[in-house]
């Protein structure tokens, strides 16, 4: 189907590439896993299929939050979808938390290669506004304001209309949070602490000065480093926001968002600036 019409920043699932493959099959295999768990363990169907749909929404959200933050590596993602089943039916992840985190990626580093259009405008709107209800989710309501404000001064900078729908996207976060939302500071007890390591770890992904070889699905040109950097330097203040804000809470919502920070600050396998990675159109074929 050709999302052209409807979105700029859409990006299909092609399943020629394998590892658009493997995100499919590891989000139907964590989901499977976690609804047999949670049947076995406590019965009820409808919890168990509730249980399983979002431990498999967020493994493939993670998967693709991975594939944006490090967009010359496949493997980021996996190893963000790997964790991220571990994680989500343990901790109940917030899927509008990560998809927040997603979009506020793709606009700032521009992955397709295209600004968003008016509907994209609307729906990254929309979502700030809905994110925001919750306390956890404020944070990266901003953040998804942020990334439109920011548009129109990064390199390729796109038309007035999204600094327009920044503002507005940020003046609906606040006003959702303060109708809304409930923010209760405090930090996590054991075992959600740990979480805090990979979140400290996940801060280096933003300062690894690296080059990006990557292309716009739209256009096929080059990702613009900076864009990819500022996207990566957004996510990580909005899941600190959320710890800060929300404690346990905030950390556990944005649990994916940290696994895939950090497997986008892991070396490269090869040792190399980008180890396997290299354009997205030649790293992978159908």
């Amino acid at each position: 189907m050709d999302m052209s019409a409807l979105t700029s920043i859409g990006r299909p699932i092609d399943l020629r590439y394998p590892s658009n493959r493997f995100a499919v099959a590891a989000a139907l295999l964590a989901g499977a896993a976690w609804a047999g768990w949670e049947l076995a363990a406590r019965g009820g169907v409808g919890a168990a299929a509730a249980r399983g749909a979002v431990a498999g929404a967020a493994v493939f959200l993670a998967w693709a939050l991975g594939r944006e933050l490090d967009p010359d590596r496949a493997w980021t993602a996996a190893v963000a979808a790997v964790v991220t089943a571990g994680l989500a039916g343990v901790w109940r992840p917030s899927l509008l938390v990560l998809f927040s985190a997603l979009l506020a990626v793709r606009v700032s580093a521009r992955s397709t290669g295209r600004a968003p259009g008016p509907i994209d405008l609307a729906v990254v709107v929309g979502l700030a506004w809905w994110v925001s209800v919750s306390g956890p989710g404020l944070p990266f309501g901003l953040a998804l304001a942020a990334a439109l404000a920011a548009d129109r001064f990064l390199p390729g900078p796109a038309p007035v209309a999204t600094v327009l729908a920044g503002g507005a996207a940020a003046a609906g976060a606040i006003a959702a949070a303060v109708v809304w939302g409930t923010l209760s500071p405090g930090w996590p007890e054991w075992p959600e602490a740990w979480l805090l390591a990979p979140a400290i770890l996940g801060l280096i992904v933003p300062l690894r000065p690296r080059g990006v070889a990557a292309v716009g699905d739209r256009t096929g040109l080059p990702l613009v480093a900076q864009r990819v950097r500022f996207g990566r330097w957004l996510v990580a203040a909005a899941g600190w926001l959320a710890v800060i804000a929300a404690g346990g809470a905030g950390l556990a919502a944005a649990a994916p968002v940290w696994a895939a920070l950090t497997a986008a600050g892991l070396p490269s396998r090869k040792g190399g600036s980008r180890g396997g990675g290299g354009r997205r159109d030649r790293e992978e074929r159908p």
